[in-house]
């Protein structure tokens, strides 16, 4: 069996298994009776954020000099975000911008530095807003479970951090491609590598010296305290009154989740989510129900855009040429 289908079906074995354990008919009566008005307000927070990504996105553009309407920045960062979601750590997020390839023929590897630059940023901002969740958590969690939230966090830093170091030197940039290009796989496509180095370090040179940086900073934050947002709403739905400082918990969650290598997290994510939740004293059928709700907008949602962007605005054949090159 197919290791990314493998997963996935571990993935949806995880959320089956949390539904079993947590009363299947008492989650479903929670959810339905939910309360409409916070249900409402994460629907709309979660529109802001979309928002909020897209517009990030655009920003990300205009600082190389890449102008295209806010729909089409629109339409690919949400069917790069689908398309992510389908393998482990969303390594096809890059591809948003062979989107913007195909409709406007700007160069799809400049735009790499862009992707790998606000993930980075995003990584960056997960820890730091974890980090105070963490400390609101951790007399109530078990020694090891704040080792490996601990561990999940040095490992997406020390990532992130050589992922802006490579970008930030053109020499690194360089070797780092040429290694790339003495690999049995992609020896036969050498020259199109170097093409590619050139091009990929053009891009970040160009964001290093544009005057964008706060805006993307400040979007930065605004994106996950919205995402933030969304939880602790959906939590009020179905009487959880979390304490704010609680925003995060989702993040420390998606770090630890993404461990497991599942496609979006799906089932990992969920069970981290019930498991800090009832670690502090909330009823299990509640807290499922409040994540449930919470993966609907974030997940669910967001994915369904992204699919319907990809069948309504570009195509399946255009995604099947783009994972062939």
């Amino acid at each position: 069996m197919n290791l990314k289908v493998l997963s996935i079906f571990v993935g949806i074995i995880l959320l089956v298994l949390i539904l079993y354990f947590s009363g299947f008919e008492e989650v479903i009566s929670t959810i339905l009776n939910s309360n409409p008005t916070f249900i409402f307000l994460a629907l709309l927070a979660f529109i802001f954020s979309v928002f909020l990504k897209s517009l990030r996105w655009s920003i990300f553009l205009k600082s190389i000099k890449i102008n295209v309407p806010f729909s089409h920045a629109f339409y690919s960062f949400n069917s790069a975000m689908f398309l992510g979601n389908l393998v482990p750590f969303k390594a096809l997020e890059p591809i948003r911008g062979y989107f913007l390839k195909v409709k406007f023929g700007y160069s799809f590897s400049k735009t790499i530095p862009l992707v790998l630059t606000e993930r980075a940023l995003d990584v960056f901002v997960y820890i730091l807003f974890s980090l105070i969740t963490l400390q609101a958590l951790v007399n109530f969690l078990p020694s090891h479970i704040t080792f490996f939230a601990f561990l999940g966090m040095l490992i997406f830093f020390l990532i992130s951090l050589s992922v802006l170091l490579i970008l930030n030197s053109k020499k690194l940039t360089l070797k780092f491609f040429k290694f790339l290009s003495k690999l049995p796989i992609i020896k036969r496509f050498r020259k199109k590598v170097e093409k590619i180095a050139v091009n990929f370090s053009l891009g970040f040179n160009q964001l290093k010296r544009s005057k964008l940086h706060f805006q993307i900073l400040f979007f930065t934050f605004l994106i996950w305290i919205t995402e933030g947002t969304i939880f602790l709403l959906s939590a009020k739905a179905v009487s959880l009154n979390l304490p704010f400082s609680l925003f995060a918990l989702p993040l420390l969650s998606i770090l630890l989740g993404v461990l497991t290598l599942i496609p979006g997290g799906l089932g990992s994510i969920e069970a981290i989510m019930v498991l800090l939740l009832s670690s502090l004293g909330f009823p299990i059928p509640q807290a499922t129900s409040a994540v449930l709700i919470y993966r609907f907008f974030v997940h669910l949602c967001e994915n369904s855009i992204g699919a319907i962007i990809i069948t309504q605005v570009y195509s399946f054949d255009i995604v099947k040429k783009m994972i062939k090159i």
